[in-house]
């Protein structure tokens, strides 16, 4: 390999001045990505943390939303049997209203015709 000098083999002694050059420029590369990767590993903490909170207050709010939903739910389910039960006795009135009705109207032709 030609040195710098004008075109002299290089001797050991530059090659073990670039190889020391080299890993010196390498350690101070090794430093900045340790630096780096410490650096991400800490936000990718923080952003797993937020993540985790977030999950756990969505969790919460929809449990919430459904005990809402479920009472609303159940509320129209009593409404709809109250006004069922309201159904069959207003039935039931009909129906023994109109056998009274039936028989008033009897009762009226037989006293009409008594006169």
């Amino acid at each position: 390999m030609p040195s710098k000098d004008g075109g002299l083999p290089a001797t050991k002694a530059d090659l073990d001045g670039l190889e020391d050059r080299l890993e010196s420029k390498i350690g101070a590369v090794d430093k900045k990505l340790d630096s780096a990767v410490d650096r991400l590993s800490l936000e990718i903490t923080k952003t797993n943390m937020r993540v985790d909170k977030l999950g756990t207050a969505i969790m919460g709010e929809l449990r919430g939303f459904r005990a809402e939903l479920l009472k609303a739910f159940e509320s129209s389910v009593m409404k709809g049997k109250a006004y069922e039960d309201k159904m069959l006795t207003h039935k039931d009135m009909f129906v023994s209203h109109e056998g009274r009705l039936a028989d008033h109207e009897k009762r009226l032709s037989s006293l009409e015709s008594k006169r």
